[in-house]
């Protein structure tokens, strides 16, 4: 009796494993048909927009951006370069005891030649919701490239 609760105690796991693992493929699928037309795959497929935002990610200590964040700003330099938006704006944790991210991510567009003035900073977004809903009500954009990094 015994062996046999455990066997349907397996299977039902194994079940719910496979129904997780699906699922969630599922989901990945679905995210990846819905946004693929507005994920581009370089500068020459961008529309001119208001702004290119760079959503923060980790600094070091040291003012650095974590990789991840340097392949953000790295498409942001690409897009301001090829004249796809006026102006950049980071957003991030501009309050985080242990680094500022606004800080490094403009520390790192002026080392690659932004100018100051087109350089936006916006140190309270601290989710990407908080991110988006500030640009378009504290900033007044309209229209914005989001500089991602590669996965």
């Amino acid at each position: 009796m015994k062996r046999k609760t455990l066997h349907k105690v397996l299977l039902a796991a194994g079940g719910l494993v496979l129904l997780a693992a699906l699922t969630t493929a599922a989901c990945g699928l679905y995210v990846a048909l819905v946004s693929a037309p507005y994920v581009l795959s370089g500068p020459d497929d961008a529309p001119v927009c208001d702004v290119i935002l760079v959503l923060g990610a980790r600094v070091y200590a040291d003012g650095q951006p974590s990789p991840s964040l340097a392949d953000r700003l790295d498409n942001a330099v690409r897009l301001y370069h090829a004249g796809k938006a006026p102006k950049i704006l980071i957003s991030g944790d501009g309050e985080a005891a242990e680094c500022d991210e606004t800080a490094g991510m403009l520390h790192y567009l002026l080392e690659y030649g932004v100018p100051r003035g087109d350089i936006l900073v916006d140190p309270q977004g601290v989710s990407t919701y908080d991110s988006i809903r500030r640009m378009r009500d504290q900033f007044g954009v309209r229209s914005a490239l989001i500089a991602t990094q590669d996965f």
